[in-house]
C-alpha cells in the first residue's frame, strides 16, 4: 500500500512533511512490518520522523515487540527521538507495560525526552494507573 501526493496540476509533489510517497508493507496477519518515505523521483528520503524506513517485528498474537529505524543508505539510524530500536513488552491482556530504547550498537540509550525506558501499570479494567521513566543507569527520572 502507498500514499502519494500530487499537486493540482496532477504532477508529483512534496507534502508539508517533506516527502512525496509513503509505502507500507504488511505480513499475512495484517501487521505493518515496514513503512518508508520516498521523493518525487522514487528515491529514498527522510520522513518527518528523521528516518527513511521503519521495520517492525510482532509476537504470535500481533503485539509489536520491536521496531528499528534506517536511513536513506539503508543502514541503521536514529529517529528524531534519538534512538534506533524500541522494544516493547506486554502483559497477559495485551497492554504495553514497557518500552526500552537502544542505540545503533544495541546499547540502552536515553531518548530525546531524557529516558531510556518507561514502564506502565494497569488496574483490573486495563486503566493506566502508573507510568515511570528511567535513564540508562536505571535511575527514575522525570521527562522533558
Amino acid at each position: 500500500m502507498e500514499w502519494a501526493f500530487y499537486g493540482i496540476d496532477g504532477k508529483p509533489c512534496i507534502n508539508s512533511l517533506g516527502y512525496h510517497k509513503k509505502t507500507f508493507k504488511y505480513n499475512e496477519r495484517g501487521n505493518r512490518t515496514e513503512w518508508a518515505f520516498f521523493d518525487i523521483y522514487n528515491k529514498p528520503c527522510l520522513g518527518d520522523y528523521g528516518f527513511h524506513k521503519e521495520k517492525n517485528t510482532y509476537d504470535f498474537v500481533g503485539n509489536r515487540i520491536e521496531y528499528t529505524y534506517y536511513g536513506i543508505d539503508h543502514q541503521p539510524c536514529v529517529s528524531i527521538e534519538n534512538f534506533h530500536k524500541g522494544i516493547n513488552k506486554y502483559d497477559e491482556r495485551g497492554n504495553v507495560i514497557e518500552l526500552s530504547c537502544y542505540d545503533i550498537n544495541g546499547k540502552p540509550c536515553n531518548n530525546t525526552y531524557g529516558y531510556a525506558k518507561w514502564t506502565k501499570k494497569y488496574d483490573s479494567r486495563d486503566n493506566l494507573i502508573k507510568m515511570e521513566f528511567y535513564d540508562i543507569d536505571g535511575k527514575q527520572v522525570g521527562i522533558r
